[in-house]
């Protein structure tokens, strides 16, 4: 998952931009990537050029084909458990650049209500509902976003734009997880600002996550691959109202 800025610092102005191979298709090229899709929202500074041509190459699918992003807001699933999928990623665009909060919001409700019920189910954007950074923390947001994650048991929320590692544990509310240094030079978050801060680091990096039938688990990357920190999530099923319902136990290690 790419969560957004994913040309920086002023995006791409087309399908042709020579951005595309030394910042995307040649960065990610090895053995075990070249199949690999890649699954992308925008961040605010891909909206310094043509954010329309990151929808074009998915489209188009140019390049090596990897790249995925069919539009602004979009809904993916992942593996399958009897007749339904194990994981479903709501991919939503939350750039103050698009539209409004509230418009983000009503946009965020529509996706989880047309789409099919999962085991689990993530929310991945760019900017940060909860963040140890001051700088990026969006209170607007946070009341406007917060409740309906709660609403539709959503386990994680995934986002960059702060330019750190972060996991943010709070009581009856999903994981926050913020991976902001992929390729930029990392900024320390301030003591104390976000309760429920349980990791933070500036380093380069990235995160690495794996879900299966009765547990979700987090882990954090440094660049020379050293594991920083590792949380897991799981889970007792119900379903009073038809669809599934997860009440998380946060394991850390």
């Amino acid at each position: 998952m790419l969560l957004g800025d994913n040309f920086y610092r002023y995006g791409i102005e087309s399908v042709e931009d020579p951005q595309w191979l030394y910042k995307f298709e040649n960065m990610y090229r090895s053995d075990e990537l070249n199949q690999t899709p890649f699954y992308a929202v925008l961040g605010n500074h891909d909206y310094g050029g043509n954010e329309q041509a990151e929808f074009e190459y998915s489209h188009k699918r140019a390049g090596s084909g990897r790249w995925h992003m069919p539009a602004r807001d979009y809904v993916e699933y992942y593996g399958t458990v009897e007749d339904g999928p194990l994981l479903k990623v709501v991919y939503l665009d939350t750039s103050p650049n698009s539209r409004t909060h509230e418009n983000t919001s009503q946009q965020l409700i529509s996706l989880l209500e047309g789409s099919q019920p999962a085991i689990w189910t993530i929310v991945a954007s760019h900017v940060p509902i909860r963040t140890g950074g001051r700088e990026y923390y969006d209170q607007e947001l946070v009341d406007r976003i917060t409740p309906i994650l709660k609403r539709f048991d959503v386990a994680a929320y995934f986002s960059g734009h702060d330019h750190n590692q972060q996991l943010i544990a709070r009581p009856d509310e999903p994981l926050y997880i913020v991976s902001g240094t992929g390729g930029k030079h990392g900024i320390a978050t301030e003591s104390g600002f976000e309760p429920g801060l349980a990791f933070t680091d500036p380093q380069l990096g990235f995160v690495y996550t794996t879900i299966t039938e009765d547990e979700l688990s987090i882990e954090f990357f440094n660049d020379k691959n050293e594991q920083l920190y590792q949380r897991s999530l799981s889970y007792n099923q119900t379903s009073p109202d038809g669809r599934v319902k997860v009440n998380f136990v946060a394991e850390t290690n």
